[in-house]
């Protein structure tokens, strides 16, 4: 499933609702890098506002300890195949 392809992408990038600084510096730093890369900007967006869409979380989300056991500070990707890909 490609991140950006094209241009266009359904992917958001996901931090805690109260997420701390170093959360949003991960986040818009992602964002940044992601955009000069490709050309695309994703959309940062607390976690309360989740739906359906694939997102990279950023922090110590509620999704990411559903998942793991482990309580720390970590970068994921929902779902883990993915890619990117831009003409740009």
């Amino acid at each position: 499933m490609p991140i950006i392809e094209n241009g266009k992408s359904n992917w958001s990038i996901y931090v805690p609702k109260n997420s701390i600084a170093a959360d949003k510096t991960a986040a818009k730093e992602l964002q940044t890098h992601l955009q000069k890369i490709t050309g695309t900007k994703l959309d940062v967006v607390t976690e309360k506002s989740v739906g359906n869409k694939p997102a990279f979380y950023i922090g110590n989300t509620k999704l990411f300890n559903k998942h793991f056991a482990v309580s720390f500070f970590l970068c994921t990707f929902a779902p883990l195949n993915c890619s990117l890909k831009s003409e740009h």
